[in-house]
């Protein structure tokens, strides 16, 4: 079924949807987690719309064993390794859109990346399947997060670059705190909105500026951040992440670790898995 659009209804009128075969459907919330390109969005904020970054993804599967994974950041592009079961391996880089030829995509990226360290040429050499090429975009931020009985939650409302691996956690946060705050009064979104807008928003402008930053091509540029990243211990690059990603509402890592002493509660988002730099890497794992 698809929107055709959708009255955001009020505090005494219910949301109604308006679906491709002429049907109604009432609601009391409407949540329109309906991606980048939002249907529901572009009909109520039509200002917040897809954002270039210049930026052009592909990723590609190889038979290829990997014993660990890794980001390595060159001049002007970033590769990334991981291995899969049954002996493959992942691989995604990402280079300024504007080298990227129409056709020919993996010659054209072995060729770019054939002077970059192992094992990255081997892996390029033993591609799979097809290679997915995408340019890379985030959203340019909508006027609020909810209208009525509607409300923006995940790509709809915050869709932002791969760079930090955050997409998906910051949507499941988003369904959390919708899921505390929303109530039959539609002014219970504010509260909402306001527990989250501001953090995914920062992670969204640090994912696009880590993005840039891992492409950067002048050479004292390139220089100063390889040094800078070699250079600042694993755990303070932990402890900075933690940060970067935690919430309002996120405890700080020392009470997740004496929580995870009494108990066998998981820790919450953006506060778990650890990464470091590989010798040949001038960043941690991420990902488009």
């Amino acid at each position: 079924m698809g929107v055709r659009r959708v009255d955001p209804g009020d505090a005494t009128r219910p949301a109604v949807v308006h679906d491709d075969a002429g049907r109604e459907h009432s609601a009391d919330l409407v949540v329109a987690a309906d991606g980048l390109r939002s249907t529901i969005r572009g009909a109520v904020w039509p200002e917040a719309v897809p954002r270039p970054t210049g930026q052009t993804a592909f990723r590609l599967i190889a038979a290829h064993d990997l014993a660990e994974g890794g980001e390595s950041w060159g001049n002007g592009a970033l590769v990334g390794l991981g291995p899969l079961p049954g002996a493959r391996t992942y691989l995604y880089a990402v280079v300024p859109t504007a080298e990227v030829p129409r056709a020919d995509h993996l010659p054209w990226l072995r060729a770019r990346l054939a002077g970059w360290h192992d094992p990255i040429p081997s892996v390029l050499d033993a591609v799979e399947g097809p290679v997915l090429v995408h340019a890379l975009e985030d959203l340019r931020p909508p006027r609020s997060w909810h209208h009525g009985r509607i409300a923006l939650l995940g790509d709809a409302a915050h869709a932002m670059t791969p760079n930090l691996g955050q997409g998906a956690a910051q949507a499941f946060l988003d369904a959390v705190v919708l899921g505390e705050e929303a109530t039959a009064d539609p002014a219970s979104l504010a509260a909402y909105e306001a527990r989250r807008r501001p953090g995914a928003e920062t992670v969204a402008r640090r994912s696009r500026r880590a993005g840039e930053v891992a492409l950067w091509r002048s050479p004292l540029a390139v220089a100063a951040r390889n040094a800078l990243v070699a250079a600042l211990p694993a755990g303070i690059a932990a402890a900075g992440l933690d940060r970067l990603l935690g919430t309002p509402d996120t405890p700080r890592q020392e009470e997740m670790s004496s929580r995870a002493r009494t108990s066998s509660s998981a820790p919450a988002a953006g506060s778990g898995g650890r990464c470091a730099p590989t010798s040949s890497a001038a960043g941690c794992p991420s990902g488009p």
